[in-house]
């Protein structure tokens, strides 16, 4: 599937691997280029279910909207621009890494 990132700190982050404006923990940016590249190789969102440890979902309250896990506390959140019908294939636009444990 096509990837498009949507924030130029993450586009640094899978490029570079780091970034001047965003941390994390040890481990979070290396799991974001990993799911990236997992994503990209993916010819349906079917293909994003598995394995099951990535957790994909799609957000409850927003149309499009999915995530995966990165870690137990950190998760990936994209938007899915679909190419047909069938919601299954599409240009796949990363918005941003998500704590999961803070409170918004």
């Amino acid at each position: 599937m096509e990837v498009v990132i949507d924030n130029k700190s993450l586009r640094e982050i899978y490029t570079k691997g780091r970034s001047k404006k965003l941390r994390f923990p040890p481990g979070v940016a290396e799991k974001f280029v990993e799911r990236v590249a997992r994503i990209k190789a993916a010819i349906s969102i079917d293909d994003l279910q598995f394995p099951p440890s990535m957790q994909f979902e799609k957000l409850q309250g927003h149309q499009n909207y999915y995530s995966i896990r990165l870690n137990k506390q950190y998760r990936l959140i994209f938007e899915i621009e679909f190419d047909d019908n069938s919601n299954k294939t599409g240009t796949i636009i990363i918005k941003e890494i998500w704590d999961h444990s803070k409170k918004y």
